[in-house]
């Protein structure tokens, strides 16, 4: 009885997004916390990572997908959803955190054979933050886009290696609407260039994506997917692959990697549009700041690499 509450409470009073457009606004990201097929149990890293986010006083939390451990027919979907709820999206309410999803391969595949997942994707997000200024909805929690801190936030639909037809013609629409902002920010699931090994071909195969993006002047690229920190840049946009906080860290693509990526989340800062700060900590050592400097210079595969991206200032 007491999962049907929160599931009422949940889709039907969530947090109101904070109106930080003139001070310092600190946004977080995390991706990939789920573990094993059907498993309605986070690691000890997801729980850890939420509090973290709370005592922080995160004024957003945003998401590259992959909430529950899904694609796979006969799971007990709802079941793993009440426990993601318990875990993340309940807690971030009680703070007064508002949290913006956005769908991933295990969670909402648009594939045909994991139609009832997405439904329910759907479901488990049906009302969005109140207070956050979207300038498309339609779509929610699926596809959207909205202002925040100063700075034109894009989701995208990206659970497999192709986007729609549809969704690059109204990404491009939306990016004609960014164009009067300092940053847009774009995030999703799949990357547009691999980052980690064992996952060489799951990015984006989209034609011109790229081009489409330098074209109306991108900021920065979020992804998930791949299970490993890497801040990346090429031709001038940010390309940042998160760390997962569930199951299976990966290592990066690159020559002599002995270790796995840590688990860990993305702090964003922005002030006034700008994207003043970016950098991963670590779940499992206190927190401390990934040291760039620590990563290989570049990764990924032969035409398809991107540069480390270790400016001092942003």
């Amino acid at each position: 009885m007491k999962f049907f509450l929160l599931i009422f409470l949940l889709l039907t009073a969530t947090a109101r997004g904070k109106d930080c457009t003139n001070a310092e606004c600190r946004l977080f990201v995390i991706s990939d916390l789920n573990g094993s097929y059907g498993s309605t149990s986070y690691a000890q890293e997801v729980v850890d990572a939420i509090e973290y986010i709370k005592q922080q006083k995160a004024d957003l939390v945003i998401s590259t997908g992959d909430h529950v451990a899904g694609q796979k027919r006969g799971l007990n979907y709802q079941s793993m959803w009440d426990s993601f709820h318990q875990v993340v999206t309940w807690p971030l309410k009680q703070a007064d955190i508002a949290f913006l999803p956005s769908p991933g391969n295990h969670d909402a595949s648009n594939g045909s054979a994991f139609h009832l997942e997405r439904k329910i994707y759907r479901h488990n997000f049906s009302t969005k933050p109140t207070g956050i200024k979207f300038f498309d909805s339609s779509d929610y929690p699926i596809k959207y886009a909205y202002e925040f801190g100063g700075a034109f936030f894009i989701s995208l639909d990206a659970t497999n290696v192709y986007l729609e037809k549809k969704q690059i013609e109204w990404l491009e629409k939306m990016l004609i609407q960014g164009q009067k902002y300092k940053s847009i920010i774009l995030y999703g699931h799949v990357p547009l260039f691999p980052v980690a090994q064992k996952r060489e071909n799951d990015y984006l195969r989209n034609n011109n994506l790229f081009e489409l993006i330098k074209r109306y002047n991108v900021k920065m690229w979020i992804s998930g997917h791949h299970h490993a920190y890497f801040p990346g840049k090429k031709d001038g946009i940010k390309f940042y692959s998160l760390n997962c906080l569930g199951g299976g860290p990966r290592k990066l693509l690159a020559p002599n990697q002995q270790e796995r990526s840590p688990k860990g989340i993305i702090e964003l800062k922005i002030r006034n549009g700008e994207i003043i700060f970016a950098e991963s900590y670590a779940i499992n050592n206190d927190f401390s700041v990934i040291k760039k400097e620590s990563l290989p210079k570049e990764v990924g595969i032969i035409g398809k690499k991107i540069s480390l991206d270790i400016e001092e200032s942003l």
